[in-house]
């Protein structure tokens, strides 16, 4: 896992994406073609990857409003006051760009203080 030379790894954190159900239509169809961009944010500031740490992102679903993923990714943590943070995004072919459908953040502070100080971390 590639990180800043200034960033050192405090763990790594599995997220799975099950679905979604009856989102926004991103299309005039009435339909939409919707994946997640996943990122943590913290210590580093709000756009994490824009400073360097990684974002995953699931594939598209075609034609769905009621996407279902079953995907996995892992995470770096670098920061015990960390948020996962999860954009829903419609793949607009016709305009060429993402449009956004809505977001959702997790503050994972407690999880990862719990781990790291109880079930194994260092402390």
């Amino acid at each position: 896992m590639n990180l800043p030379d200034d960033m050192a790894l405090f763990g790594e954190l599995r997220v799975v994406v099950h679905s979604a159900d009856n989102l926004l239509a991103g299309d005039g169809n009435g339909n939409s073609e919707p994946f997640c961009k996943i990122w943590l944010k913290g210590k580093y500031g709000d756009k994490s990857p824009e400073k360097g740490l990684p974002s995953v992102a699931t594939t598209v679903q075609p034609k769905t409003r009621s996407p279902v993923y079953e995907e996995t990714f892992k995470l770096p943590v670098v920061s015990y006051s960390s948020q996962l943070v999860c954009e829903l995004w419609h793949k607009d072919a016709v305009k060429g760009k993402a449009d956004f459908l809505g977001s959702v953040e997790i503050d994972l502070t407690p999880i990862v203080l719990e781990e790291h100080s109880i079930g194994g971390g260092g402390g």
